[in-house]
């Protein structure tokens, strides 16, 4: 075969990271992306699994999205007072609360990974970047659709299939789905249960029409998802006090019905464009339901001490018009407004059994009775059990989040080979919030395990934030092969209100029961302002695609979850953050058998300003110097594939991959590393125009570690959490079938 075959050259997966459609080398902006069958290859299912992406780091191991990192950036708070500062969408969409924004990825057309801050474009929430997925559109003069069959070791068995039919020359439609399940590989020597198994299913129908000027696209999907919660075990340091990441002794969250994470999700889109000659309009209707359920036992130990019970039920609408330029000219621009109202109910409670916290925190020993232990410290008989002798200390949030935001962008062509953007986006946001936590209906009292206060009626404020998000490029091409890019931008993401505390009078002492008039406490909006050069090219006749970035943000007013001395949670503004990098993607067919592909990202983060209210070392000494969490100094993604023709029986392959994530602190005291982590993967099979066939290893080397590190509280030692899947054999038939 000629070494300059067009069959050599590599796809280019076309985005709308800027609002129209382009080759992702023609974005100026450090970004990946990945296409349906990547996706399926390499069992990218979800938000938790873009981990392969160079800048990319964290995994929670449950439908939390907290240690999602962009560039080390992530917000820690698993409340519902803020949301994430990486940016979750769906078909334009925004997805940012737990259970919803782990939307699975079926009959995915492309998922797009923008790093750097995003507020022009995409405005809400994308301070650290925009993880944005779409999905496969009904395709007019087609009939066809596939199927994939998979199973497994620990009782994995997964499908998913999709079926595309024309309806008239205007109208098609598609219908996909998926169900996918797997045995848990946690063993609980105290319960004999096996934890981090999964049950889930969804299906989605959309419909598109293609007019002379209009065009419509519809999608309809329903998902549910029945899993694990995250399990904790004891640790000194990152070691497993078990010895493994996949044995522990809990009782596994004998509260609340034991421990789970469930999801229901309905979610509606409507995409509209309408060509007005030399413009278009393009109209963006979303709609979601969601109910969360979740209960994890926190405590890592043997006895009940510490359950944590979360359930939310709510319900988003958003709408944005765009009004594009088309005709080709000195100018390319495009103005836009959005706006977006949420309501949502949650309660979010702690549990325990009275006897342990009696036998803890009276006697020192969880093993001794209130009956036993009461008298000898107060010396009178215990008063009397809760129902079931249970504490329970509850909690309930009612809020209401709105906001809109205005934006253009214009791109002049200085030259044929110069262009110069400049954006902007105005954003205002408001959100009511009311948080009740009335006491725990104990003989022991409050113990405030979880909330800061008690409040006989709800708290109740109202605040609003607003912000101008800029951003600027300067973009040259020396070639139609290449290009070099220099760009400023800005993120931006609302302020808040803490889902655990009050605002307290300063006559008011913390853990007592608060006037009439108080207010659940709040923090500021965040910000990062970040400058960006990079150069991406296509080489050797397209068959080498390249491209580097280098970046240096400052990060202002940062929103932090601390956890204080007496184990309760905060969310405050922490000072600034100082972070450069440098991102780095090759991806080559370097001939008819071989391809190859390396991404591999460096960054160094350091904290100024942190007050030691908010954020303070064993020593007496603040935060001020240390990394951000859930930031690796390296981290990267290689892999090689082979292809080797075998006649009528189609083409042998064999891919290996390795995933890299240096060594991380869990929080930015930075006293919780996790050790780094190899990842080896391998797959190799038989595949042909129709059908592919393939055998897969997942974790090669059977790594055995704990994800994210915390702090303990009851009992000496740390808590791990989100253990690694251990090794994992399982073999997929993938068939497609039609035109």
């Amino acid at each position: 075969m000629a070494q300059d075959d067009a069959t050599l050259r590599l796809e280019e997966i076309v985005v709308t990271a800027q609002m129209r459609e382009e080759g992702i080398m023609d974005v100026p902006l450090s970004m990946s992306a990945f296409d349906g069958s990547q996706l399926r290859e390499r069992h990218i299912t979800s938000v938790q699994d873009l981990a392969v992406t160079p800048g990319v780091s964290g995994f929670t191991g449950s439908s939390f999205v907290n240690s999602l990192s962009v560039r080390g950036v992530s917000t820690n708070d698993f409340g519902v007072g803020s949301d994430p500062s990486v940016a979750i969408y769906q078909n334009g969409i925004f997805m940012g609360r737990a259970g919803s924004a782990l939307s699975r990825y079926f009959d995915m057309g492309r998922v797009e990974v923008l790093k750097g801050p995003q507020g022009t474009l995409f405005g809400r929430s994308a301070t650290a970047g925009v993880l944005h997925a779409i999905t496969a559109k009904p395709v007019l003069d087609q009939r066809n659709g596939y199927i994939m069959l998979g199973a497994g070791e620990r009782g994995i068995l997964n499908s998913e299939g999709a079926y595309n039919m024309p309806l008239s020359d205007r109208w098609a439609m598609r219908i996909a789905g998926f169900i996918s399940e797997e045995d848990g590989w946690v063993d609980n020597r105290l319960t004999g249960e096996e934890h981090m198994g999964h049950e889930a299913a969804g299906a989605r129908f959309s419909l598109r029409f293609v007019g002379e000027k209009l065009s419509a696209d519809f999608a309809l999907s329903y998902e549910e998802r029945d899993q694990s919660a995250n399990i904790y075990g004891l640790t000194f340091g990152s070691e497993p006090q078990t010895g493994s990441a996949w044995v522990v002794d809990q009782d596994a969250a004998a509260n609340f019905g034991g421990e789970r994470d469930e999801t229901e999700q309905l979610m509606l889109s409507l995409q509209m464009e309408y060509d007005l000659g030399s413009t278009m309009l393009t109209s963006i209707t979303g709609y979601r339901d969601y109910d969360f359920d979740y209960v994890e036992d926190v405590d890592a130990s043997p006895y009940n001490l510490y359950d944590y019970l979360q359930k939310d039920t709510g319900d988003y609408w958003s709408q944005e018009l765009r009004l594009l330029s088309k005709t080709a000219g000195a100018f390319d621009w495009g103005l836009g407004i959005s706006a977006y109202t949420e309501d949502l109910d949650s309660s979010i409670s702690v549990g325990a059994k009275e006897d342990n916290l009696c036998g803890l925190f009276l006697a020192g020993d969880p093993e001794v009775t209130c009956e036993a232990s009461f008298p000898q410290l107060f010396g009178i008989p215990w008063p009397g059990y809760a129902p079931d002798g249970l504490y329970v200390e509850p909690g309930t949030i009612d809020a209401r989040y709105q906001g809109y935001s205005v934006f253009g962008d214009l791109t002049y062509h200085l030259t044929d080979r110069l262009d110069l953007t400049a954006g902007l986006r105005y954003s205002y946001d408001q959100r009511e919030f009311d948080l009740h936590s009335p006491g725990a209906a104990s003989n022991l009292g409050t113990l405030f395990l979880l909330y800061t206060f008690v409040s006989p009626e709800p708290l109740e404020d109202k605040q609003d934030w607003d912000d101008l998000s800029p951003r600027v490029v300067l973009e040259y091409r020396p070639n139609e092969d290449s290009m070099l890019y220099a760009s400023v931008s800005k993120g931006y993401k609302a302020g808040g209100f803490d889902s655990f505390g009050a605002d307290l009078p300063a006559n008011v002492a913390p853990f007592t029961e608060v006037p009439p008039g108080t207010s659940p406490a709040s923090f500021e909006s965040e910000e990062i302002l970040s400058w960006e050069i990079g150069y991406k090219a296509s080489l050797w006749d397209n068959r080498v695609r390249t491209s580097v970035s280098a970046y240096l943000f400052d990060y202002d007013d940062l929103q932090l979850l601390t956890q204080t001395d007496t184990g309760n949670f905060i969310v405050r503004n922490a000072g600034s953050v100082e972070s450069t990098g440098i991102e780095f993607e090759a991806e080559a067919r370097i001939n008819a058998y071989v391809s190859a592909y390396l991404g591999v990202a460096w960054s160094d983060s350091e904290a100024d300003d942190v007050g030691l209210g908010t954020c303070q070392l064993p020593s007496g000494d603040s935060c001020d110097g240390n990394r951000l969490p859930n930031n690796p100094e390296w981290n990267g993604f290689a892999s090689v594939s082979l292809n080797y023709p075998a006649g009528r029986f189609g083409d042998l392959f064999l891919t290996g991959e390795l995933n890299y994530n240096d060594t991380m602190y869990s929080n930015l005291e930075n006293n919780l590393s996790v050790d780094a982590q190899e990842i080896v993967n391998l797959r190799a099979g038989i595949e042909t125009d129709g059908w592919r066939l393939a055998l897969y290893v997942e974790n090669l080397t059977d790594e055995d570690y704990f994800h994210e590190l915390a702090n303990g509280f009851l009992f000496p030692g740390d808590v791990g959490y989100a253990p690694s899947r251990p090794r994992t054999i399982g073999a997929e038939l993938y068939i497609g079938f039609g035109n």
